[in-house]
């Protein structure tokens, strides 16, 4: 009988993840509750005025959604998922490189000046909506790739 050898130099990659156990999908939790609150803290101190805390927050806000699709597009938990979410990911993409990128050109630029994007309420903005898709797609694709399979 002869035997198969794998010469795949990715053979690795082919291995399930590594289960997680309750302890660390418990510390993930609160060490997320605890860095939301203190986002949720500081964009409440981000700005001047009262009157500036509502969009403040819409940007925060709009982070976490951001960071919470992509982990989801990031994670498939079944072949069903992987199918339809890839249909989804190419029709976003199309739409992303096609339209969006060629009308932000401008937008990304004023936002991206380093002369003065620390200067104002901006550069705060910009850290909070960094931080909240960060936090949040964190969260969520460390629940999805391993709590998923500690659960099985």
């Amino acid at each position: 009988m002869a035997t198969i050898t794998n010469t795949d130099t990715n053979a690795a990659d082919s291995h399930p993840a590594p289960k997680a156990s309750g302890y660390s999908l418990l510390a993930t939790a609160i060490s997320g509750v605890i860095a939301g609150s203190a986002l949720i803290y500081l964009a409440y101190r981000v700005g001047p005025a009262p009157d500036i805390y509502p969009i403040t927050y819409l940007i925060c806000i709009f982070g976490y959604i951001t960071g919470w699709i992509i982990a989801i597009i990031s994670t498939p938990m079944n072949k069903y998922d992987e199918t339809d979410l890839g249909k989804f990911t190419k029709l976003l993409g199309s739409f992303l490189t096609g339209y969006i990128l060629s009308k932000c050109d401008k937008l990304l630029e004023t936002i991206l000046d380093t002369s003065n994007v620390f200067m104002t309420i901006t550069g705060a903005r910009l850290l909070l909506f960094s931080c909240c898709f960060g936090l949040t797609f964190i969260l969520v694709f460390y629940y999805r790739r391993y709590k998923w399979r500690f659960n099985r």
